[in-house]
């Protein structure tokens, strides 16, 4: 008998429908009302609360699954990705060469009718990916564009290929030095910087990025929300989150504008500021679609960027050409460690960034140090990436309690370039 006082919107019924629960693994329909999944099972229980207005969807040969949490990304980046260009190699986007992303570049610069002085960037430069080619510099983009700031964003999101224009924007010149945990490439022989930027470097740069207005900060949010949610993420991770885009997000929540929910982790350089307007006991709770999950620390850059902070050198040397090349930690490990201690004594979740041993051997030290007498404590402490752990740091993993993210399409995207970097072994 159907319920017609308070019918669900919709149905969803045939196909396969997965549950993820073990008693119960598939259903047969679905019923959803105000975006909420109020019953499920077998189609007679669930078509009772079907009703004249409610829309029926057969799922045929489709199969329905619940939404995907997304373990770690940057939602931030996607707000604006509608904005920028896709200079990414095959099969994610169409440039193999240096060419090719100057010629992309260049014709949506002329669909769009960019204007003189402004802002262009593209996103998804990977140099690994150019292998018959030379890496990006601003030798390429100053001819085609002398008088735009043109910012190439590298697919780690740890830098940018700038063109001289950006260079003077930001105000990176001969006399800028390099920071501790920081890539200046500069053209061989001289101080000139040549166009990448990368880590602690990139940092003022990425911080000192164009704000929307209010109008365009919530058109962003829907388009950025969109990419997820097209996948199926219902829950998307704010890996690394400044100050001034929580306060984007924290807007986007109040104006009721998120329809999948979102995770942040405030970055640590940034973790006072945050405090003081969201104090420790607010962490943890959703607020309009939005939550504070804990605090980020980022210990070093990525293997394919040649930024990884490694025991041993790199067989391709570094960025800029450097010998005996291991890369370097983002912090000092005497930084890291009474700023984990914070983290851990105000009862915050961690994630960390690392790739290399090296970084994850910072962890494992700092983690020792912060947690005091109880190391294996459910703490929810992250490892992200971990790619280059080695054995016997999974071990201190089990031992300490912390969880690796393991990135696996890295096996995909960088098989190569980790073997050329690495070495057949240790990339395997």
């Amino acid at each position: 008998m159907s319920n017609h006082t308070n019918p669900a919107d919709v149905v969803f019924t045939g196909g396969t429908i997965l549950t993820m629960d073990e008693a119960h693994p598939t259903a047969e329909a679905v019923a959803v009302r105000d975006g909420i999944i109020v019953r499920v099972g077998q189609a007679d229980y669930v078509n009772e609360l079907t009703g004249p207005a409610t829309e029926v969807r057969d799922l045929g040969a489709s199969t329905l699954l619940p939404g995907f949490i997304d373990p770690h990304s940057h939602f931030i980046n996607s707000l604006a990705m509608s904005e920028q260009v896709n200079i990414s190699p095959p099969p994610v986007g169409p440039c193999s060469t240096a060419a090719e992303i100057v010629a992309e570049l260049r014709r949506v610069a002329h669909e769009r009718g960019l204007a003189p002085g402004e802002l262009f960037i593209g996103y998804g430069y990977d140099e690994n990916q150019l292998a018959t080619d030379h890496p990006l510099t601003k030798d390429d983009l100053d001819p085609v564009f002398p008088d735009n700031p043109v910012l190439v964003m590298h697919v780690s999101l740890h830098g940018a290929v700038l063109n001289s224009a950006a260079m003077k924007k930001y105000a990176v010149s001969d006399a800028t030095e390099t920071p501790e945990g920081g890539i200046i490439v500069r053209r061989p022989g001289t101080q000139e910087p040549l166009g990448l930027v990368m880590e602690t470097a990139f940092l003022p740069i990425f911080a000192n990025l164009p704000v929307p207005t209010p109008e365009q900060e919530l058109e962003q949010v829907k388009a950025g929300q969109m990419i997820y949610a097209a996948a199926g993420v219902t829950t998307a991770q704010e890996g690394a989150t400044h100050a001034a885009q929580l306060a984007v997000l924290q807007r986007a929540a109040q104006a009721g504008a998120l329809f999948i929910d979102v995770v942040a982790y405030p970055f640590i350089t940034d973790m006072e500021p945050v405090l003081a307007d969201n104090p420790p006991e607010t962490f943890g709770t959703y607020n309009n679609g939005l939550k504070l999950g804990g605090i980020k620390i980022t210990m070093d850059g990525s293997p394919q960027g040649r930024t990884a902070y490694f025991t041993t050198p790199y067989l391709t040397g570094g960025p800029s050409g450097e010998q005996d090349w291991c890369g370097e930690p983002s912090f000092p490990q005497e930084f890291f460690n009474k700023a984990l201690k914070r983290c851990y004594d105000l009862g915050l979740q961690v994630t960390f960034h690392a790739n290399g041993d090296a970084a994850i051997d910072m962890i494992l030290e700092g983690h020792a140090y912060a947690a005091g007498d109880d190391p294996s404590a459910d703490r929810r402490s992250t490892v992200i990436h971990s790619q280059f752990v080695r054995p016997d740091q999974l071990q201190k993993y089990v031992e300490y309690n912390l969880i690796p993210s393991l990135y696996t399409e890295h096996t995909f995207y960088f098989a190569d370039a980790h073997i050329a970097n690495r070495g057949v072994d240790q990339a395997a």
